[in-house]
């Protein structure tokens, strides 16, 4: 089950809200669970769903004829019109609130917290900021602020830029190499039609990459999904940060290592880019 309720502006004139109610499906979970190596069969009905997992739930759905040329919606409804075409995963920050569990029906209501005009090293762009409020009937599940960035350049070939100079060294690592077929599984389980992460010619011809992009929030699964195999506590926080493009077909090392609230965790591009970080806290 998947239902929208149009933006409203409630208190303040000036923001938009949007109220979207999902279920927990088990098969879904169960998908998710394929896609990580985990056993479908172990996931049950009634069963907390772990933080990093939400974001399967609410999915854009938006009728065909509504996707703009890069397979995203149009905006103007929720999403402001008149930002620059392009869109990629700046990061998000979940907070676990309650317990969410496989079978429960959840309500999230999202306003833009803003949307801020910067200026960086490829030129200008828009950084705007969600906040995600996600509950169920027993109460609230969990907050998220996820943060989009909208540029109009092509990247021209961009890698992953970030060093590891200064990063701690790690306490656990693992090096995974993500193909076109889990890509594929991510965005279908995810509802994701941005055609960089499948239309290898879009990807190059039109956007200016060497490959298929690996999804942002992909990335941010599989490091969160590393982090609760190595950390004996639940996560109570993730703090996710992306630092520049993965590729398909390129060899991925995950890196970790502990600190006094949890942990901290990094993805690097096979050349030894830092490309994506999240930090973890965990229950004490």
């Amino acid at each position: 089950m998947y239902q929208v309720d149009g933006g409203d502006r409630r208190n303040d004139p000036a923001v938009v809200r949007r109220t979207e109610t999902d279920r927990i499906c088990l098969q879904l979970c169960q998908r998710l669970a394929a896609l990580l190596d985990v056993d479908p069969a172990s996931l049950v009905e009634g069963q907390e769903l772990p933080l990093a997992w939400t974001s399967i739930l609410f999915p854009t759905v938006v009728v065909q004829s509504d996707l703009g040329r890069d397979g995203h919606a149009n905006r103007g409804s929720f999403i402001p019109a008149g930002l620059s075409p392009r869109r990629v995963f700046a990061g998000r920050t979940l907070t676990r609130l309650g317990p969410l569990r496989i079978g429960d029906t959840v309500e999230r209501s999202s306003a833009i917290a803003k949307v801020e005009h910067k200026q960086g090293r490829r030129g200008p762009f828009e950084l705007v900021t969600l906040r995600h409020e996600v509950s169920s009937p027993a109460g609230p599940g969990y907050e998220e602020i996820q943060k989009i960035i909208y540029h109009d350049g092509v990247v021209a070939g961009g890698q992953a830029e970030g060093s590891d100079a200064g990063i701690a060294p790690s306490c656990w690592s693992r090096e995974i190499r993500i193909d076109e077929t889990m890509l594929f599984r991510y965005s279908a389980l995810t509802f994701n039609s941005h055609r960089i992460h499948y239309d290898l010619p879009y990807a190059t011809a039109v956007e200016g990459y060497p490959g298929l992009v690996v999804n942002g929030g992909l990335t941010a699964l599989l490091l969160a999904q590393f982090s609760r195999e190595v950390l004996s506590a639940p996560a109570l926080e993730y703090e996710m940060r992306a630092v520049g493009p993965l590729y398909a077909g390129q060899n991925i090392s995950l890196r970790g290592r502990s600190t006094v609230e949890g942990g901290e965790f990094d993805a690097f591009a096979e050349h030894g880019g830092l490309a994506f970080s999240v930090r973890v806290k965990v229950a004490g």
